[in-house]
């Protein structure tokens, strides 16, 4: 991390299959071999500096310059991971210079890259399928792979110009709805959040049941700690922090290690911990941390994990309060696919019901497990009674 930042692990997420490639149809080195071109070394070339957040040992960021050629960057930020996923593989792209460009374009704006990457590749695969033509788009041809047309999207897409401003700009959910004409097969959406870089068919199942039953969706961070806790590797040095088995078949447990992963996460983000420290948890003190910042020397890792169910539960409460329900949120046709894949994990695809599983996680917080509604007795407990609607 320190000497490439996110962008160090290109390589290894296109050769795991866990990098989705080509609007998440394809997977695998085999699919991409041209990955080098877009992984650390490769980016290093082009960073005039480094900086980090205040105090990290780390410093992950930096700037880059591009100093000519179609995709002339004066100064943008360092892209990370998702970035170069979303204007690489993920559109059939080699080119890092125009990833570069990509991220400046969208900074600028404000405009996410991981819904921006997703609308773009969903308006490339329209129109090779014949959907969207030269007349919907102004004239912009959209093809796999031709860094041009796919930058010149992302600028109208920044700027709310022309084919790219008028029916992409509002993400994948909306292109869908304007467009029609069969276009939902290609649009990748949960519940109208563009997920995450990270095929969750290929990983430990927490991704994707986090996709589904978070209460924004498709966040791909927040099933960190039940993906440790699964791996057998432990959050911290309190017995409320361990894994623990998980016999063959059981979904109660499992949904159980699930929500004190979850409710790990949520305490520590809401700190402001680095969820890159989170791999080293198990040697990292949160409490005594807690305890000497705050004053508080009583606080124990139970209430560190009562306070991040606190803040998930306040979560899911306002968004099914203003209509979010998990009735709507639910895996696009193209993630139900098996995508095309020959590489180290071919034949691994995860085959697990990862609706059954969000049922018993949402009963490991003691939420409804069909519609993930909180109860007001833990509510009350938790002290947010006041907040049940």
């Amino acid at each position: 991390m320190r000497k490439y930042g996110s962008c160090g692990f290109m390589s290894i997420g296109i050769q795991a299959g866990i990098g989705p490639i080509k609007n998440w149809s394809l997977a695998g080195e085999e699919s991409y071999p041209q990955h080098e071109k877009i992984n650390g070394e490769n980016v290093l070339k082009y960073r005039t500096k480094r900086h980090g957040c205040m105090y990290c040992p780390i410093a992950c960021g930096g700037t880059v310059q591009v100093k000519d050629g179609p995709f002339k960057v004066e100064e943008a930020r360092l892209p990370e991971y998702e970035t170069i996923q979303a204007f690489a593989p993920f559109v059939m792209c080699d080119d890092i210079e125009a990833c570069f460009k990509a991220q400046e374009l969208c900074d600028k704006a404000g405009v996410d890259t991981i819904s921006c990457g997703h609308v773009v590749a969903f308006a490339v695969e329209c129109f090779e399928n014949g959907i969207l033509t030269l007349e919907d788009t102004g004239g912009l041809e959209l093809r796999w792979g031709e860094p041009k047309g796919i930058i010149e999207l992302t600028r109208q897409i920044c700027e709310r110009e022309g084919f790219g401003g008028e029916v992409l700009a509002d993400g994948v959910k909306r292109a869908v709805e304007r467009i029609g004409r069969g276009s939902e097969k290609y649009g990748v959406h949960i519940g109208g959040q563009e997920p995450a870089f990270h095929d969750f068919r290929y990983e430990a199942p927490s991704r994707g049941v986090t996709y589904i039953s978070d209460p924004t969706p498709a966040r791909h961070e927040r099933c960190s700690g039940g993906q440790l806790l699964q791996l057998k590797m432990p959050l911290g040095p309190y017995p409320e922090f361990q894994p623990f088995d998980i016999p063959e078949g059981d979904m109660d447990a499992l949904g159980r290690l699930y929500a004190r992963g979850s409710k790990y996460y949520s305490a520590f983000s809401s700190c402001g911990f680095c969820a890159y420290t989170l791999g080293a948890s198990s040697h990292l003190d949160v409490i005594s941390i807690i305890q000497g910042f705050a004053g508080w020397d009583d606080f124990t890792a139970q209430d560190f994990l009562d306070a991040g169910e606190r803040t998930h539960t306040l979560r899911q409460m306002f968004s099914l309060r203003e209509g979010l329900t998990f009735d709507k949120i639910q895996f696009p046709p193209r993630l139900v696919e098996k995508p095309i894949f020959e590489g180290a994990l071919a034949g691994k695809r995860n085959t697990v019901d990862f609706y059954e599983i969000r049922r018993h996680y949402f009963a490991g917080y003691g939420f409804d497990p069909d519609s993930g509604k909180p109860s007001k007795e833990r509510m009350e407990e938790l002290g947010i009674g006041q907040f049940y609607v």
